[in-house]
């Protein structure tokens, strides 16, 4: 089944956040459940950065992350992931490298 997309949102400020948008579909079978959608950003070297606030929802198909600083990490290289507890457990956005802009891969463990 299709859960929808997970995107990496930069604010021009120097923040990145995650944001996972339902397919219409699995929000109206799962949201709120144990197969909810967490969105995080992680770092190149796949350290996920937690937020103190937990997931956010706003509006009845999207959830963010918290804003987590580009500088961070070093290299400040972020990826957007979501994790879904069960099935398909975890798909990922391409890498954004915000020192030079460059744009690569996704990744999935589906």
């Amino acid at each position: 089944m299709y859960a929808g997309q997970v995107e990496q949102q930069y604010d021009g400020c120097g923040y990145v956040r995650a944001h996972f948008q339902y397919s219409h579909n699995y929000w109206l079978g799962h949201s709120g459940t144990a197969w909810s959608a967490h969105p995080r950003v992680q770092t190149l070297n796949y350290v996920g950065q937690a937020c103190a606030s937990g997931d956010t929802v706003d509006g009845p198909q999207d959830v963010y992350s918290g804003w987590v600083p580009i500088h961070s990490a070093n290299p400040d290289t972020w990826q957007a992931i979501v994790t879904i507890p069960y099935g398909c457990s975890q798909a990922g956005g391409s890498w954004h490298a915000y020192a030079n802009g460059a744009n690569w891969g996704e990744y999935s463990s589906c």
